[in-house]
């Protein structure tokens, strides 16, 4: 049962009307009066584990709208929608029954004011059997990023927030965007065959919005993949399960999603522009490296720590408090859970960066004559590389309509654009990485809306959808490898 559809007309379904012949006019609506619909697309079937619990549990992501971005930004984005669909009154009504209509077991919000998670969001949602946390954007700005899971569902292992901006070490982290990272486990789960837990970690974020700063928005999201990487990494160096969502604005197939899927980035010589997929903003080259070493990030997306003898980046393992120099920060306690000190602490100000340098190989410059007088070596000086890295090898939700040249369906409509932003990645299960690590089945994805529909309804938010962008969902079966 679509959830939404059960909140927007609970009787009453009706398939979307197509114009073909209609051309699209940004300055002229065409509101429908009815609402739209958005099917489950079936992507696959359980899969079968012996005797083991089969775990299925649905996800939500979606970009709320704050209200106060929409009321500094309504003459530009939202200057043909009705006044009373911009309401706050009137959108509250509509995402909380969206939120409980969609009957996912995980929501992760963006553009979340802090004051409506406080009065409004939390205490709706524990109504409804869910608990959640919460992180604000630094500096000014009254938003920030949320997570809620079903209490009778799953259990909060530990959470961690993470605040990209750090300008004072690196110059590109000036932005005051936000991440949030959970680790989950299913309650009443504890298996003595495997002799393992099945905990997987949930991270979402708003990555900044400037179409021509794809620097910042590629150093915001290694930041994440490293933080989301250390709570990931078991002992034994396997990854749990993983899922990593929110709204990253950038375009499908450009070099920002396609790092995260492919999991590695050439970047020199790019523009900053091209990397979010607006190729024809040419501005700026990319920086060489892109994140400075002093804030302990390596090319790999994972904490390194500094050689005391070189200006170098070691790799380091997660939470290993013998190679790195630990935060004297205690972990904020949220919810009853407390945060894991972090080695190297992106909650603080200072937060943290990652390294672009390495090691080339060694020359050696001799002859086969010299070689018995004369054993020196030339090294080559460190030469900063342009490349990004990453372990996790996601996969898209969304892959068949990401793949297609000119997308037909968005996730997000208003007057100055109609694009795909919205993005939910998963670690497979051909991809886990020992017998210990969990991994994720894609069964179902809740469908997007095309462009044509979209059209006849007239820039959002609307009567129908209460933000300027669509929620994506999917339900997912958890996997255990013994």
């Amino acid at each position: 049962v679509n959830g939404v559809n059960a909140f927007l007309l609970r009787t009453f379904m009706a398939t979307p009307l197509f114009h073909n012949d209609r051309t699209w006019d940004y300055h002229v609506p065409h509101p429908r009066r009815v609402p739209p619909v958005r099917p489950w697309v079936v992507v696959s079937q359980p899969i079968t584990q012996g005797q083991r619990k089969l775990d299925f549990f649905s996800l939500a992501t979606y970009n709320t709208l704050s209200q106060k971005l929409l009321e500094d930004h309504c003459k530009e984005l939202y200057r043909h929608c009705p006044p009373r669909f911009l309401d706050w009154e009137y959108r509250k009504k509509g995402l909380l029954a969206l939120l409980s209509g969609c009957y996912a077991d995980i929501l992760c919000l963006q553009e979340v004011e802090e004051c409506h998670y406080d009065d409004t969001f939390l205490p709706y949602l524990r109504e409804h059997g869910f608990d959640g946390v919460f992180l604000k954007r630094t500096g000014r700005f009254t938003d920030g990023c949320a997570i809620f899971y079903r209490c009778s569902v799953f259990e909060l292992v530990e959470h961690k927030k993470v605040k990209y901006y750090n300008a004072e070490k690196c110059v590109v982290l000036d932005r005051d965007n936000v991440g949030l990272i959970v680790k989950l486990r299913p309650k009443d789960d504890y298996d003595e065959k495997c002799d393992c837990k099945r905990e997987f970690c949930v991270a979402t974020t708003h990555l900044l919005f400037n179409p021509k700063s794809g620097d910042v928005k590629l150093a915001q999201i290694a930041i994440l993949l490293a933080e989301l990487h250390r709570m990931c990494q078991a002992p034994d160096g396997s990854l749990c399960a993983s899922i990593l969502c929110g709204d990253l604005n950038c375009l499908p197939n450009s070099p920002l999603q396609l790092f995260i899927t492919n999991g590695k980035l050439q970047y020199e010589g790019m523009h900053a522009a091209e990397i979010a997929g607006y190729s024809r903003r040419r501005n700026k080259y990319m920086p060489v490296p892109l994140l400075t070493p002093e804030l302990g990030i390596t090319e790999e997306c994972t904490f390194g720590y500094m050689d005391e003898n070189s200006s170098k980046m070691n790799p380091s393992v997660c939470n290993d408090q013998s190679t790195s120099t630990p935060t004297t920060t205690t972990g904020a306690i949220t919810n009853g859970v407390q945060d894991k000190p972090a080695v190297i602490d992106l909650t603080s100000e200072n937060g943290t960066i990652e390294d672009k340098s390495a090691q080339l190989p060694v020359i050696d410059l001799t002859t086969d004559s010299d070689a018995h007088q004369n054993d020196s070596k030339v090294e080559v000086l460190d030469r900063p590389k342009a490349t990004l890295s990453h372990r996790f090898k996601f996969e898209s939700v969304y892959k068949f309509i990401e793949k297609m040249h000119q997308p037909s369906y968005v996730t997000t409509y208003h007057c100055s654009a109609m694009e795909m932003v919205d993005y939910v990645f998963f670690t497979p299960a051909s991809l886990a990485q020992s017998n210990n690590s969990s991994s994720l089945h894609l069964l179902s994805s809740c469908n997007l809306l095309s462009t044509s529909t979209l059209m006849e309804m007239g820039p959002l938010p609307n009567e129908f959808l209460p933000s300027d962008h669509l929620h994506l969902q999917a339900q997912f079966q958890l996997l255990t490898h013994a």
